[in-house]
């Protein structure tokens, strides 16, 4: 890690008191690579569609929902 995204990331945890975390990462990652500003929300969504789609596909193939403690209320 270059020194100067070493000091941002020792900054915002001391600004937030808690460790970095994978959105940190994630915007260190975009601007060391020189990705375009909307590139972090658009890496995070994919990956988190990719997690949706193999739940779904999960509880396909069991016949069983996955979080059964979840409740739906409606609305």
């Amino acid at each position: 890690m270059v020194p100067d995204m070493k000091r941002a990331v020792k900054m915002a945890e001391r600004t937030r008191g808690k460790p970095a975390n994978i959105d940190m990462a994630l915007a260190a990652l975009c601007l060391k690579l020189d990705l375009p500003d909307d590139a972090p929300f658009l890496i995070f969504a994919a990956g988190r569609m990719v997690g949706w789609i193999a739940h779904a596909a999960e509880q396909s193939l069991s016949g069983k929902m996955i979080r059964p403690r979840a409740k739906y209320l409606g609305n």
